[in-house]
């Protein structure tokens, strides 16, 4: 994974299909390892200066940044997905003795939109305005209503992140506003389900191909009967390819990059944030992860660990607490002393990049 020479980030971005902006630190690191001579104020610019950049739970329903003229892409092919599991929410939240009547959801979202319109709030100053439309649930209750409302107009294409409160490493807390005082007023076309999961197909299989429609279906999010609707309309313009004796495809227009790839290419190391996309790019680890080394990368509570890259696979995770600046390697095998160098060198370098500017 060479950096890019081309500075432009939302290139990248784009190519990547997304980057994973789960915690606030990911998308920095993910850039970092990316983008030649990569700063920070490069995605802050890109994102909160310029907008040109959707941060919103998307894929797997897990949060994202786009690029904001791809956005309508995503947010179609994985509305209905998302909508569902904000429905099943709902009977969870009953069944919790948070349920709201349907002209009080429909109150609570309103206003949320209404307050969004004019300005950025979190979910506390969202809940401070919007009290009244809860009366009768517990200070519990009325937080996860207004978080489920929120994430709900999220799905629904309504309202997106903005500037989160703390440091560039850390949320303290989200902000929220509506997409169309995001991108200020800047018309993204319309499109049909079928015809943005089409084109989503696309982006995934130029982006991460070879891969299966398992793989596919994995990294979206979607279920599989509609993983692979998606692929049979776009299977003409893809190849298959056989890796380890099983069927994977990519886009016919790229076949020619594996030819150009050498078995014996030279991997540099690289150290990449948890939830990469890399890593959340193939149901299929086994190109990149030994299988016995898999419960040390995916966590407990559904967590993924930063990984650091040697040779082409996940050689081992790292921490890094910037409080105080305390750092932790932990290589899966014992490296020889050139190659402890080399990623003693990156790591280095990480270092470097986190606690500058």
């Amino acid at each position: 994974m060479e950096r890019n020479k081309n500075c432009n980030l939302v290139t990248v971005i784009s190519h990547i299909c997304g980057i994973n902006a789960q915690s606030a630190r990911a998308a920095y690191i993910s850039l970092w390892s990316r983008v030649r001579n990569f700063k920070r104020t490069q995605y802050d610019d890109a994102l909160y200066k310029d907008r040109r950049l959707v941060r919103t739970w998307l894929m797997r329903g897990t949060v994202h940044t786009v690029p904001a003229s791809e956005y309508p892409t995503y947010q179609k092919a994985l509305e209905s997905y998302q909508v569902a599991r904000r429905e099943k929410n709902e009977y969870d939240l009953e069944k919790m003795g948070f349920g709201l009547d349907p002209g009080s959801r429909t109150k609570l979202e309103e206003r949320i939109v209404e307050l969004l319109r004019n300005d950025n709030l979190t979910v506390n100053e969202l809940l401070e305005k919007s009290g009244s439309i809860l009366e009768g649930l517990s200070e519990k209750g009325r937080r996860w209503r207004v978080v489920h409302a929120v994430r709900l107009l999220s799905n629904k294409g309504i309202i997106c992140h903005a500037e989160h409160t703390g440091p560039w490493y850390h949320f303290k807390e989200n902000r929220f506003t509506t997409l169309e005082r995001w991108l200020g007023g800047m018309k993204l076309g319309e499109i049909d389900e079928v015809e943005a999961r089409a084109r989503l197909a696309i982006k995934y299989f130029a982006g991460y191909g070879p891969a299966t429609i398992a793989d596919f279906a994995y990294w979206s999010g979607l279920k599989s009967a509609d993983a692979k609707r998606a692929f049979e309309m776009i299977k003409p313009k893809l190849v298959e390819v056989k890796v380890d004796g099983a069927s994977n495809w990519l886009l016919a227009q790229d076949s020619d990059i594996l030819v150009d790839t050498k078995e014996d290419s030279d991997y540099p190391v690289r150290f990449l944030p948890e939830f990469d996309s890399l890593i959340m790019g193939h149901k299929d680890k086994s190109r990149i992860l030994a299988d016995e080394r898999r419960q040390k990368v995916f966590l407990r509570l559904a967590d993924v660990a930063p990984v650091f890259f040697f040779e082409g696979k996940v050689a081992g995770t790292w921490k890094h607490k910037i409080s105080d600046k305390t750092y932790e390697l932990e290589p899966f095998e014992k490296l020889g002393k050139k190659e402890q160098t080399s990623v003693d060198e990156e790591f280095s370098r990480l270092r470097e990049f986190m606690e500058g500017e």
